[in-house]
């Protein structure tokens, strides 16, 4: 009987550990900083790549999507921007979500999309 509950025990734990999604730390905020100054340098692609990096589960993740819909409306890439606050105002953040409405007015209004 000892036997099998230390058997079960070190499968269980051994299964545990193994189980474990690696998942790679990211300093958000190193990022954000990082970003600003590449886009500070002309480098928007490099900012917006690295903006990416950031896991939908981060609490800044929806924050951040005002500043990358802004990099990207200035670079007239206005669909990608509508994709990007397409997705933050169907999210349950809702902090930002004047500016949402604003940058997603802006990149339609670029595209001659408001209907008026």
């Amino acid at each position: 009987m000892r036997k099998t509950l230390l058997a079960s025990t070190i499968l269980l734990s051994s299964l545990y550990t193994f189980s474990q999604e690696k998942v790679e730390y990211i300093d958000t905020e190193e990022i954000i900083t990082e970003g600003f100054v590449l886009a500070e340098e002309g480098n928007v692609d490099e900012a917006l790549e690295l903006f990416n990096k950031v896991n939908k589960n981060d609490s800044l993740y929806h924050a951040l999507s005002v500043t990358k819909s802004y990099f990207l409306l200035n670079n007239d890439k206005n669909d990608e921007a509508i994709d990007v606050l397409n997705e933050a105002l169907h999210s349950d953040y809702y902090e930002d979500r004047a500016s949402f409405f604003v940058n997603k007015a802006n990149a339609l209004s670029n595209k001659k999309e408001l209907g008026y």
